[in-house]
C-alpha cells in the first residue's frame, strides 16, 4: 500500500469515532475506500462503512450500481440515499448542499465522515474563489477538518495529488467511473480543471502543489491571527494588556510547547499555564509553609489565595481515624515523595499517583500533602493511607478552590484556543 496514502488516513483517525466514507464512484472516494479496506485487513482500522447519495440523474443510477458492486466485493456496508428533488440551476452548489444534509442526517452520532478531496481539488478551489473576487476566507480553500449539520467531516488526501491516487488504484487493479458532466466546461470548476490548470502546468509543472500550499498557508496565518486575538481578549478579562509583539511571542511559545509537558509563563500578577490543550491563568501566590492542624481552634485552613482544606467530623464514612487527628500537618510537595497506601502495595511516587487522578493544574502545582508527625499519609481529598483510615468516628478531609475573591478572578480556564 502507498505509505503516504496510509499515513494520511491514519493521521485522521479518532479512537472514539468510527468512519463513514462519502462514496461517489470517482477516483478520489474509491481510493479512500480501497485504502481503508487495506488498513482494516491489517487491523489498523476496526470498522468503517460508506454512503452514496444519488443525484437523480442517469449517471447517478450507473454510479449507484458501481458503488454497490464495489462494496459487495470488498465486504463493506453501504448506505444509499438520494437528494429530495432534482435541481435546475447552480447544480454544483445545490447538489453539494443537499449531499451534506443527507449524509449528516443518516450518519450515526459517533461517526466521522471522510471525504476524498485531494490536492488538485484544493488548487481548483483556490482559483475558482480568486476569480470570484473572494476574501481571505475563500482563498483558504477547503479545510482538512470541517463541521456540517453538527457532523465532523475530514479530508485525509489534501496533501496528495490526483495522479498519486490514480497510480494507487492502477496498482491495485481497481477501476473507477468518471462523471460525464466533468467534461462540461460550462461548469466553472470544470473549465478551471480542464483548461486553465493544464495551461498553467505547461509553464509551472508544480502549480497544483503551489496553489494548494498557498491556500494552506493562508489558512494557517488566518488561524494564528484569530487565536492571538482570542488570547488578547481572554487576558483582557483579568486586565492583562500586552503589546502585540509580546503577545505574539507568548502565543508561539504556547503553540510550540510539547503536548505532554506543562508550560509556565509568568504575567502581571498571574502565572499562565498550558497543559495539553488547555490554558490556565492562576493568580500568583506566595509558597505556603507547614500548617499544623488544631481542630480545637478551627476546622478550615487556607493554603493560599485560592486553595483551602476543611476537616469535617462524621459518624460513618471513610476518613482519618480520630486517634491521629491531633498530630496532623499539611506540607507543600517538594518532589520525590513516596507513599505505601497499604501493606500489600509497594511504595509509589506521589507524582505518579497524582497523575492518575488527573487533578486540575492548580492542584498539581500546589499539591498539599497530609502528614502524621513526620510520616506522609496522603493527599487531602484524594489519597489516604489505609492504616490511618476508618469508617467510624472519623474526620473527612476535603479540598476546595476559589475561582473568585473580592471581585478578583483567581483561576481562569480556556479550553478552546488550542483545540483542533
Amino acid at each position: 500500500m502507498n505509505n503516504l496514502i496510509a499515513k494520511s488516513i491514519l493521521a485522521c483517525l479518532d479512537s472514539n469515532h468510527s468512519i463513514r466514507i462519502a462514496l461517489s464512484g470517482g477516483i478520489d472516494s474509491v481510493s479512500l475506500l480501497v485504502a481503508c479496506h487495506e488498513l482494516r485487513s491489517h487491523g489498523q482500522i476496526s470498522y468503517f462503512d460508506a454512503i452514496y447519495v444519488n443525484h437523480l440523474s442517469n449517471y447517478s443510477k450507473d454510479a449507484e450500481k458501481f458503488c454497490q458492486s464495489l462494496c459487495q466485493k470488498l465486504n463493506i456496508d453501504l448506505t444509499i440515499t438520494s437528494i429530495d428533488a432534482e435541481v435546475t440551476s447552480n447544480k454544483e452548489a445545490q447538489w453539494r448542499k443537499q449531499r451534506y444534509e443527507k449524509i449528516s442526517e443518516l450518519t450515526p452520532l459517533m461517526t466521522h465522515v471522510f471525504l476524498g478531496h485531494h490536492q488538485n481539488d484544493q488548487a481548483e478551489t483556490f482559483l475558482l474563489n480568486a476569480f470570484r473576487g473572494t476574501g481571505l476566507k475563500g482563498l483558504q480553500g477547503m479545510s482538512k477538518f470541517t463541521t456540517h449539520h453538527k457532523k465532523r467531516y475530514k479530508r485525509p488526501f489534501m496533501d496528495i495529488q490526483r495522479s498519486q491516487l490514480e497510480n494507487f488504484l492502477i496498482t491495485k487493479q481497481v477501476t473507477w467511473i468518471e462523471d460525464p458532466s466533468n467534461q462540461d466546461n460550462l461548469f466553472k470548476r470544470n473549465f478551471i480543471r480542464n483548461k486553465i490548470i493544464p495551461l498553467l502546468t505547461s509553464q509551472w509543472p508544480s502549480v497544483t502543489q503551489t496553489l494548494s500550499r498557498t491556500a494552506t498557508n493562508l489558512s494557517v496565518e488566518s488561524t494564528i491571527e484569530s487565536n492571538i486575538f482570542k488570547l488578547r481578549q481572554w487576558l483582557a478579562s483579568v486586565h492583562i494588556h500586552l503589546e502585540k509583539k509580546r503577545l505574539t511571542n507568548i502565543y508561539y511559545q504556547l503553540a510550540n510547547s510539547p503536548y505532554d509537558r506543562t508550560t509556565k509563563i509568568p504575567l502581571d500578577g498571574y502565572d499562565l499555564y498550558k497543559h495539553k490543550q488547555n490554558l490556565y491563568l492562576i493568580t500568583q501566590t506566595k509558597p505556603y509553609k507547614q500548617i499544623d492542624i488544631d481542630l480545637t481552634q478551627k476546622t478550615h485552613y487556607s493554603i493560599n489565595d485560592y486553595l483551602s482544606i476543611e476537616f469535617k467530623k462524621v459518624a460513618y464514612g471513610l476518613g482519618v481515624d480520630k486517634q491521629f487527628i491531633n498530630e496532623l500537618s499539611i506540607r507543600p510537595r517538594q518532589g520525590g515523595e513516596t507513599i505505601q497506601l497499604s501493606e500489600n502495595q509497594p511504595h509509589q511516587k506521589i507524582k505518579k499517583l497524582i497523575q492518575q487522578y488527573k487533578l486540575p493544574i492548580y492542584l498539581k502545582i500546589n499539591t498539599p500533602l497530609l502528614y502524621f508527625k513526620n510520616e506522609l499519609i496522603g493527599v487531602p481529598g484524594f489519597l489516604l493511607k489505609q492504616s490511618f483510615s476508618t469508617h467510624q468516628d472519623s474526620y473527612q478531609i476535603s479540598l476546595a478552590s476559589l475561582t473568585k475573591n473580592n471581585n478578583r478572578i483567581l483561576i481562569l480556564k480556556n479550553t478552546d484556543l488550542f483545540k483542533l
